[in-house]
């Protein structure tokens, strides 16, 4: 039998907890041009199922003819790729639109307009915009513009900002942005973005440890409780480790015979040694020494962290460690818990520093 855990990024798993609510909610958007669900923010850590959520949505949405899809990376380019899928589509619905180099023809009215590109500038690319949204409404088209790892970039921002006047126009569309909870947080600060707040946000950082259980033990026959119980607390609620720790006992078990507390035990060890892989290598790279610093303080606390006991620990001044926690945060290594106190985001995030880090510092 095949595994039905997914443990590639990126990739929609086959075995989907703790999501039906918020596709339930964001389906009921399809056919409500008024729903609060037009605008979503998806927010969390890394691997906790963001991009699956945003992939899932969109998937379902590709099923129903009225809606094009515009799926886009965060990048200097993506203001022209938007563009450029656009002008792909109304070509593609209505040959009395002629693109070339210099000019675009529309309803058999010449509008010379510049070319896209990626420094084009918000009223270059509001205008180029706006009539291609108004041609894809005129061909009965709604739009769903699915924008993952958002970053607080002059291109997002005017994405936003685009969005939002073509909304105001009753154009039929959606916007999905999925990123860490501090850069959408930064986005939605934005001055002349707050039309954000009203959107819906969707936090995609814990799972039930009881839906866990309940599903390890649908899959892993023979399983005693105290042994789905264990493999469940081993994933912290975390999405990526509900998949990862599912992956291997399956591969072992694969349906035929209990697992011993040795294979659950192996089966949890390879987990995280991906999850180190796959999620903390990548993070940590990004960081400075200071910001090492800050979580290797951390480590002397058993659930949370004060940030004026960080700057005391590393000789800093409060101002200095409240710098570096920002930057953590934003990284989606830390995150708030309450007023002045933080934690690691990522879990087993303090044996990753014990095994890996301190070793070599």
């Amino acid at each position: 039998m095949l595994n039905p855990f997914t443990i590639t990024f990126g990739v929609t798993p086959q075995l989907f907890l703790g999501r039906d609510t918020a596709i339930e909610n964001l389906k009921s958007a399809f056919d409500d041009p008024y729903s609060p669900y037009r605008i979503a923010l998806l927010m969390g850590v890394r691997g906790s199922g963001k991009t699956s959520l945003l992939n899932d949505i969109t998937k379902i949405a590709e099923q129903q003819n009225k809606w094009l899809i515009v799926k886009v990376g965060v990048d200097d380019e993506l203001q022209s790729n938007i563009i450029t899928f656009l002008e792909k589509k109304v070509n593609e619905l209505n040959n009395k639109v002629a693109i070339d180099s210099t000019n675009i023809k529309i309803f058999n009215a010449n509008l010379t307009l510049k070319k896209p590109n990626p420094d084009l500038s918000i009223p270059g690319f509001q205008a180029h915009f706006n009539l291609l949204m108004a041609e894809l409404k005129e061909h009965g088209y709604s739009v769903i513009f699915a924008v993952d790892e958002v970053q607080n970039t002059q291109q997002v921002r005017q994405l936003a900002t685009a969005f939002q006047i073509v909304l105001n126009d009753h154009q039929n569309i959606m916007l999905l942005m999925a990123g860490l909870p501090q850069a959408l947080s930064d986005l939605m600060n934005e001055k002349v973005l707050t039309f954000l707040w009203r959107a819906w946000r969707i936090e995609t950082d814990s799972l039930d440890l009881d839906e866990i259980k309940a599903t390890y033990a649908q899959i892993l026959y023979k399983q005693t409780d105290d042994q789905l119980h264990e493999l469940a607390r081993a994933t912290k609620g975390y999405p990526y480790l509900f998949q990862l720790i599912g992956y291997y006992a399956y591969k072992v078990q694969n349906g035929e015979e209990q697992l011993s507390d040795r294979q659950i035990t192996d089966a949890i060890i390879k987990a995280k040694a991906q999850l180190f892989q796959n999620v903390h290598d990548i993070a940590f790279r990004e960081m400075s020494e200071k910001e090492l610093e800050y979580l290797l303080a951390m480590r002397e606390d058993e659930i949370m962290s004060n940030t004026a006991d960080i700057a005391k620990r590393n000789d800093w001044t409060t101002n200095v460690a409240s710098g570096y926690a920002n930057r953590l945060k934003a990284m989606g290594l830390i995150k708030s818990v309450i007023r002045g106190r933080v934690a690691y985001a990522l879990p087993f995030t303090a044996e990753y520093l014990d095994k890996f880090i301190l070793q070599e510092w």
